[in-house]
């Protein structure tokens, strides 16, 4: 689409009557279609499920971490009493 785009422009004397100078200017601008980003919601929402299934592995990794000192530390206890008994 081209759209035609003009400019008049006067300098005027300081008696408001005598014009000094005057002009104009036209321009022809090709205006095209504006390409619009990618959906901001589509983002937000990969965003959202990454950082979910994040804190999942990681609640995951932690627990099993936990167990196993846990479970270690109770098997050692257990073998004591058993020992002492």
């Amino acid at each position: 689409m081209i759209k035609l785009c003009s400019c008049l422009n006067y300098q005027i004397d300081h008696d408001g009557r005598t014009v000094l100078y005057e002009g104009s200017t036209s321009l022809k601008l090709r205006v095209e279609k504006l390409v619009l980003p990618v959906d901001d919601a589509l983002t937000q929402k990969i965003g959202i499920i990454s950082g979910v299934l994040l804190a999942i592995i990681f609640l995951i990794l932690l627990v099993r971490r936990f167990e196993k000192k846990y479970i270690k530390k109770s098997l050692t206890i257990f073998v004591l009493v058993e020992l002492l008994h």
